[in-house]
């Protein structure tokens, strides 16, 4: 299984971003213990799956729309 299609992952950030709390990409992926491209990759699988998720530069973190 690639990092795309774990589910957990994905919950865990969609969970975070519905909170406004994933901070910047690279805490992000400090806490997440990926790499920075591992997690636009899991960003764009969310995207893929319709849900609406973008980065806030004022909030410093993901957003759900």
């Amino acid at each position: 299984m690639n990092i795309t299609e774990n589910k957990e992952v994905k919950k865990k950030v969609i969970k975070l971003a519905a909170h406004k709390s994933t901070g910047r990409p690279k805490e992000l992926d400090d806490m997440l213990g990926f790499c920075e491209r591992n997690l636009y990759r899991i960003i764009e699988a969310i995207k893929d799956e319709g849900i609406n998720i973008r980065y806030s530069r004022p909030l410093k973190s993901y957003i759900i729309d």
